[in-house]
């Protein structure tokens, strides 16, 4: 037997039994309580060693302290890391059923509304409204809508993190007496390559006709590249589910040139761009837009000249 083969049955046989109890500590009390006993082991050791003149009793027990310390959040990490791994696999699979799903009578959306907002500094605020049918049957019932990333750059697991997404369900008689609606949402690839958040708003078994859903967006740094003048960006609608109108309206804040913003028509109708002082508004819209077929138009600055 090699020397790597008894040092890992040493670590096996010693260390870890000692990792599992540790992360059954931190599981039954908490990160925070077991990190406060560690410091607390330090402290009294260190007082001790001082008091009794144990150069040694200071030594093991800060050392000792010290390791526990790092072990506990070591196994705080992981553990949080795994739970989030095993909910991301949930959702994706509830997500994946849901995408599956045919109803005998599925949600109708009566009309369709997006006013996105980009600041200057590329920041996003984006509102989604759907005015729906009637689903009145007593099954589950859901909405997806999503929305994609079309930076030039990667978008990296931090900048996801900072995308705030929240969800409102309405009735017709009062819309402004909305409530927050459940919403999970995962992480897709649209089919251009971009990253694209994919929001499920879960409705439960009861929708009238006229129930208003609204899903908002804080994107930090969304169109970053389009607002420095790095790179033109795309904004469009595709549908896949019938919709009986939409509009989709995109106000840029605070355009220093408004001559040097060019937009260009990429099959959206209706189409209209208007300068409000230093705010560039685009809009378009449609009564029973075509399935699958892409609306919209391509945005530039070119801040340089």
């Amino acid at each position: 037997m090699g020397a790597g083969s008894e040092l890992r049955k040493i670590l096996s046989q010693r260390l870890l039994p000692l990792i599992a109890e540790i992360e059954e500590l931190v599981y039954r009390y908490g990160y925070i309580r077991v990190f406060g006993s560690a410091v607390a082991m330090l402290g009294t050791a260190g007082l001790l060693g001082q008091v009794l003149g144990i150069a040694w009793l200071r030594t093991t027990f800060a050392t000792a302290a010290a390791f526990l310390f790092v072990i506990a959040a070591l196994v705080s990490f992981a553990g949080g890391q795994k739970q989030r791994t095993k909910l991301t696999n949930a959702e994706n699979i509830l997500h994946g059923y849901a995408d599956a799903m045919h109803t005998e009578s599925p949600i109708v959306v009566k009309e369709w509304r997006q006013d996105v907002i980009i600041e200057d500094n590329g920041d996003a605020y984006c509102r989604r409204t759907l005015i729906l049918d009637a689903a009145a049957n007593g099954k589950p019932r859901y909405v997806s809508i999503n929305l994609v990333y079309y930076g030039a750059g990667p978008l990296t697991d931090r900048a996801r993190r900072r995308v705030v997404c929240k969800a409102f369900h309405a009735g017709a008689e009062n819309s402004a007496e909305r409530t927050r609606a459940n919403a999970t949402s995962t992480w897709k690839t649209a089919r251009n390559g971009k990253p694209r958040l994919d929001v499920y708003v879960h409705l439960g078994t009861f929708v009238q006709d006229g129930d208003l859903v609204t899903v908002e967006w804080v994107w930090p740094k969304y169109s970053a590249d389009l607002m420095s003048g790095a790179a033109p960006e795309a904004f469009d609608v595709v549908f896949d589910k019938e919709v009986s109108s939409f509009t989709h309206r995109v106000v840029f804040r605070n355009i220093r040139n408004p001559s040097l913003f060019t937009v260009r028509n990429q099959g959206a109708r209706n189409f209209k761009k208007e300068t409000q002082g230093r705010d560039v508004i685009v809009e378009f819209s449609a009564t029973h837009p075509e399935m699958n077929q892409q609306m919209g138009f391509i945005a530039d600055y070119t801040r340089n000249g």
